[in-house]
């Protein structure tokens, strides 16, 4: 005996092998043994074998009409097997034979549209207008796929169709997945064997390649469109005083929103007492675009004016910034900035902000007098006052104000600022001013960065910003600020409500306060300043943001998003005019320079491009590339060295391999400077391109020179090489190299020992090597007790112990590498003070003493700056030791509890989404840096992911094993944020 049953909603049938009131024992034809519920028991038969059945019940239920069945099938509830009864038997009275019975309950089942299940084998059919709707969406769904089927074929063809052409940035950036239009351009894709993009191009769908970059960034970022609506610009209410001052801006020539001016007063040259008054003068729309207005609302949309090449997208309509900008011959409403100097000692004495009206007298442009005021004028300024050159004793001062400010900064900084690549200038044939098409002349032309006109600026804006940054602090009232830190490797730039310090650019506090046109942040910040100086000490309750305002935090947010994505559109359209720049000059050859892995970089195009060939090369070697082809779409060009144009460094120090592998930086002296230790066989540098052309062409073959030798008897060659080997020993003294004087500069050899692998990369190398050098060490009181700093263990999970060992190796064989210079000094004799005794051995001994213990103590101070890093561990799935699987299963506690209570929301919705982060948490707890390696599709996101993971902390203090083997422990983790409204954390691989 065989049965039909259902089981998780199929149909199967087997022999029955033993049956109960509840259940039946099933062999399937696999001989698979189930047990089936008595109720899931549909049909009992005997014969056929069960697959015939079911094939011959399959094949029946094709041909049973749903419309004649669903007007044969009772109007109540009824069994597959009533309706088999009514549908195939003549006689009513009679069942319909099994084969029948298995046909209607097939087509039943799968005609929900038409037969409602209401039980095992038991329907029930669909009312009429239920029906009719069914039906309807059912030809809808037809006729869609044969849409989708034929948008698919025209692309295919090569030809766009106009409803995939009107959504074309949509599917290629923000597809709707059930959109017929992005399912056809998936079909015609698959069918294609093409990439969607090179199909859409193929089929004319992208009219140019400029087309594309453009309306892409309008499309992500200006939905809406870049028109304004028609708006005025507020009138200024208040009564300003005019000021005494004559004020000039410096700028260059395609500049509208001129939001800076200059003026200076009190000079000796211009009839002064020596007491200068410095004038910073800032276009104050703060007085009238208030809060909330109209023209508020559109600033805050935009954030910030989007450059790019021939073209601009202002923050604020032209006719506002009219209104406001400084122009020149007029009397412009400004906040001020008046510093009061001695001209002597440029020492400040006082500052005063204030609101009033500013005379601009002129608008300087770079353009036209860069050439004028270069180095070479205020050098001969500073003998000679230009009293004849229009502006030329302010500008004297300002520049000579402006180096003394650069190099206080620098003290604070640490070290100087270094202006080692040119800034390159864009200059498109487009006479209109309009939107450019992408085929336009585009010219490129290099400008020097750190010019005097542009240090002049710079230095003024960093003062205002600075001086602004802390008056603001000191009343109180909550700004925008940008701090670092430290200028550590991964301290970052971050933005904030506090007036920090900025390491980078040396200053104890640095708002953004002199752009208000171009820059929202700047039009906040003035309407802070602007409270200050009209209320003073109570300006706390008048700003506009209250400390802790969230209003103001937002503010911050969108600034970085939108800042973000406007210099990386600046960055891809001017890659974009540098590709074109090489078509329209027919240019396929430039020489670069190599700076990190296969990549260089042009040397007089703002270009950086993979080279097949510079793999190997060290860092800075210059090399000439022949251009391969161009795609405008992608931005993507490749080249190949075809020469190198100077000296490879010594193979030596600097292998070609970089395979990742995890290394230890140690200082040690060229193997030049300790000719009496030997650490490993000297290798001759790989001579360039020119000397191997400079072979001499003379040169005897080796055929000629054993013929040569061969000819020349026994005892010639035995006393030929007696004399040889006696004048060599003789000859022979301790001395240094011809060049030894040379090598011992302060600039010591780097080396550096690979010992483990890693994938960690310094963010600013100091040595070269085979693989990334990360650093690390423990700080000990007193001396360490090896040259080879510790190294922070970078390694994930197992690999760790095995590095360890290799570290204990490299100790072992420094430890004697010092033990030899060591005794070398402790063999020489002491020192001979006589005058008589000043004999060329007695220098050349003395010489050799000084030299090495100027190594000793190098190698001490370097050794004392290494072990001072701190050790850091990640922590990954392949981690082992249950410490810190313990220490990550409560972060992940914590994290989940804060995630899923203050769940990621924008507009009121929740946000969904996945993104892995790296979390860097220190001994103590606190947490000291979140790294968003992969981004999910919303940065509103992974910015409240890091405020969680901010707020959840401080963490728990490491334990006595934790803090035994690491300072910082680096968690790599994937933060999933689920439809169900929970935070998920796990760890992950970096």
């Amino acid at each position: 005996m065989f049965v039909l049953f259902e089981e998780a909603g199929k149909f199967l049938a087997g022999r029955i092998l033993s049956e109960t009131d509840a259940s039946l024992q099933v062999e399937l034809d696999s001989g698979k043994r189930v047990k089936v519920k008595a109720a899931n028991a549909l049909l009992k038969f005997e014969k056929p074998a069960p697959a015939e059945f079911m094939a011959a019940g399959q094949t029946l239920s094709t041909d049973i009409e749903l419309d004649l069945a669903w007007e044969f099938a009772s109007e109540d509830e009824f069994s597959f097997a009533d309706l088999a009864r009514e549908y195939f038997s003549a006689d009513a009275s009679k069942p319909a034979s099994l084969e029948q019975q298995a046909a209607a309950l097939f087509r039943l089942y799968d005609s929900p549209h038409y037969f409602r299940r209401a039980g095992k084998g038991r329907f029930k059919k669909a009312p009429v207008e239920i029906l009719q709707q069914a039906l309807l969406a059912i030809e809808k769904k037809k006729q869609l796929s044969a849409q989708i089927a034929l948008w698919a074929e025209e692309l295919g063809q090569g030809q766009c169709p106009a409803p995939i052409h009107d959504q074309l940035y949509k599917i290629l950036f923000k597809p709707d997945k059930n959109s017929a239009e992005y399912k056809a351009v998936v079909d015609a894709s698959r069918a294609t064997r093409t990439a969607p993009l090179d199909l859409l191009q193929k089929a004319g769908a992208i009219a140019s390649p400029y087309q594309f970059h453009w309306k892409r960034f309008l499309f992500e970022n200006f939905p809406k469109g870049t028109t304004f609506p028609a708006l005025q610009a507020p009138p200024i209410k208040d009564e300003l005083p005019l000021a005494t001052a004559q004020a000039f801006s410096i700028d260059d020539s395609s500049t509208t929103e001129i939001d800076d001016a200059l003026s200076v007063q009190g000079l000796l040259s211009q009839g002064g007492n020596g007491t200068v008054t410095l004038g910073i003068h800032i276009a104050a729309p703060g007085l009238a675009v208030l809060p909330g207005s109209p023209i508020d609302v559109l600033g805050r949309a935009r954030m910030s004016t989007v450059y790019m090449p021939g073209y601009k997208l202002t923050m604020l309509p032209d006719d506002v910034v009219e209104a406001y900008t400084l122009q020149e011959g007029r009397n412009c409403p400004a906040l001020s900035l008046y510093l009061t100097l001695d001209e002597a000692t440029l020492q400040i004495s006082a500052s005063v902000t204030r609101l009033e009206q500013v005379p601009i007298v002129s608008n300087l442009r770079h353009d036209t007098l860069d050439n004028t005021f270069n180095e070479a004028f205020f050098e001969a300024a500073q003998t000679t006052p230009p009293a004849d050159v229009q502006w030329g004793l302010e500008l004297t001062f300002l520049h000579r104000l402006a180096k003394h400010l650069k190099a206080q900064r620098e003290i604070i900084r640490g070290k100087p600022e270094n202006f080692t690549r040119p800034d390159y200038n864009f200059k498109l044939d487009n006479p209109s001013g309009q939107e450019p098409q992408g085929n336009e002349q585009v010219s490129i032309s290099t400008r020097q960065r750190g010019a005097p006109l542009d240090l002049i600026v710079a230095e003024a804006m960093i003062l205002a910003n600075s001086t602004w940054g802390e008056w603001l602090a000191e009343h109180g009232v909550p700004g925008i600020y940008r701090s670092q830190a430290s200028m550590a490797p991964g301290v970052k730039v971050r933005m904030g409500t506090k007036a920090l310090p900025h390491a980078g650019i040396g200053v104890k506090s640095y708002s953004w306060a002199t752009s208000p046109l171009r820059r929202y942040t700047d039009l906040v910040n003035q309407w802070q300043l602007i409270a200050c100086t009209r209320h003073g000490r109570t300006a706390a309750l008048a700003a506009p943001f209250k400390p802790k305002d969230a209003d103001l935090f937002s503010v911050i947010s969108q600034f970085d998003g939108a800042y973000s994505a406007y210099n990386a559109f600046q960055s891809g359209i001017e890659r974009y005019w540098t590709l074109k720049y090489l078509q329209q000059n027919n240019i396929t050859e430039l020489c670069a320079t190599t700076f990190k892995d296969n990549l260089v970089r042009a040397d007089e195009l703002p270009l950086v491009l993979p080279a097949l060939g510079a793999q190997g090369l060290p860092r800075g070697a210059r090399v000439r590339i022949k251009l391969g082809a161009i795609n405008e779409i992608t931005l993507d060009i490749a080249g190949t060295v075809i020469e190198r144009l100077d000296v490879d460094v010594d193979d030596a120090v600097a292998s070609p391999d970089d395979s990742g592998d995890e290394t230890r930086r140690i200082w040690l002296p060229a193997r030049s400077q300790l000719p009496s230790i030997s650490m490993s066989p000297q290798l001759n540098p790989p001579r360039s391109r020119s000397q191997l052309n400079q072979t001499p062409a003379c040169d005897p073959p080796s055929q000629s020179l054993f013929s040569f030798v061969k000819s020349i008897s026994p005892l010639t060659i035995a006393l030929s090489g007696s004399i040889i080997l006696h004048a060599l020993v003789l000859g022979t003294r301790f001395v240094d190299p011809e060049r030894f004087d040379r090598m011992f500069q302060d600039t010591p050899l780097e080396v550096i020992l690979v010992n483990a692998k890693s994938n960690e990369k310094p963010d600013k190398a100091t040595a070269i090597a085979q693989a990334s050098l990360a650093g690390g060490g423990e700080l000990e009181a007193g001396r360490a007790t090896s040259p080879l700093p510790p190294s922070a263990l970078m390694q994930m999970g197992d690999s760790s112990e095995e590095a360890q060992r290799q570290l204990e190796s490299m100790q072992e064989q420094q430890m004697q590498l010092l033990t030899q210079i060591k005794k070398a000094l402790a063999a020489m004799p002491p020192p001979d003070l006589r005058p008589s005794a000043n004999k060329p051995e007695q220098a050349d001994r003395e010489e050799k003493r000084k030299q090495y213990t100027k190594l000793l103590a190098e190698i001490e101070r370097r050794i004392k700056e290494e072990n001072a890093r701190p050790k850091k561990r990640y922590i990954s799935p392949a981690t082992r030791e249950a410490a810190y699987a313990i220490y990550f299963d409560a972060f992940r506690q914590k994290v989940e509890e804060k995630g899923t209570r203050h769940f990621p929301q924008l507009a009121g919705k929740k946000m969904y989404g996945v993104l892995i982060m790296t979390i860097t948490i220190n001994f103590d707890g606190q947490v000291l840096d979140t790294e968003i390696n992969e981004a999910s599709e919303s940065l509103t996101l992974d910015r409240q992911a890091q405020a969680i993971v901010r707020g959840s902390g401080p963490f728990d203090r490491f334990t006595p094993a934790m803090r035994h083997l690491t300072d910082q422990v680096g968690i790599v983790a994937r933060f999933n944020f689920t439809r169900d409204g929970n935070l998920e954390a796990t760890l992950t691989e970096r």
